[in-house]
């Protein structure tokens, strides 16, 4: 009896997360998470707080999407780091006030889109979210 119980349990277990993964195979996934700096590129780490005009909360490093067009904002950088040529110190993790073009982004089933902030230019009011790389 307790056999087949465990057993029951285990398939239980297998069926979930074969279903997990057939989902996330359905769905795009968001990175945020730039992990080491891309040679002299001047990235920063988001917080994504808006998709397809919705206030949102989600996980910091990345989380799946549905495929299709979304429109993504942002309004904190993760960390503010100062790599010589790029950040102004005086910027504040706040960028909001900085009014940063919301991303336009077609997503498709499979894929990983990892975004940041291009901070090349010294001024913060033309900084832009971007694809940096896709996966």
């Amino acid at each position: 009896m307790k056999i087949r119980f465990s057993f029951s349990i285990f398939i239980i277990l297998m069926s979930i997360s074969f279903l997990s993964v057939a989902a996330s195979e359905q769905q795009g996934r968001i990175v945020t998470n730039i992990g080491k700096p891309v040679s002299e590129a001047c990235l920063l780490e988001v917080e994504v707080d808006n998709i397809d005009g919705n206030n949102v909360v989600r996980p910091p490093y990345s989380f799946a999407i549905e495929p299709g067009s979304h429109t993504i904002k942002t309004r904190y950088a993760k960390k503010l780091v100062n790599r010589g040529n790029c950040l102004n110190s005086n910027v504040s993790r706040n960028i909001n006030r900085y009014r940063i073009e919301p991303l336009e982004l077609e997503v498709e089933a499979g894929k990983s889109y990892y975004i940041a902030l291009d901070a090349t230019d010294r001024d913060a009011r033309n900084w832009k979210l971007v694809v940096w790389k896709v996966e």
